[in-house]
């Protein structure tokens, strides 16, 4: 079993839904962003609305953190 967290350090919250060892993430559809940056606590990361990641099933415990930007604005959560 893979077990998600939120990362402590993280202000934009995601959902996601799990399929064996791959997560399927998205980011709220009421953000303000024009560009998602997700870190999946394994040292990968990828950008985009809504990503998959397939994980190693060993740690089972991965920190993920979203960073929002708004290009025009300037402002990131």
């Amino acid at each position: 079993t893979i077990y998600v967290h939120e990362g402590v350090q993280c202000s934009a919250d995601f959902t996601y839904t799990l399929t064996g060892n791959e997560v399927h993430f998205a980011a709220p559809s009421n953000t303000d962003g024009t560009h998602y940056l997700w870190s999946f606590g394994d040292g990968s990361q990828a950008d985009g609305h809504h990503p998959n990641h397939a994980y190693e099933l060993f740690p089972e415990h991965y920190e993920v953190c979203l960073t929002v930007t708004n290009s025009s604005t300037g402002c990131s959560e």
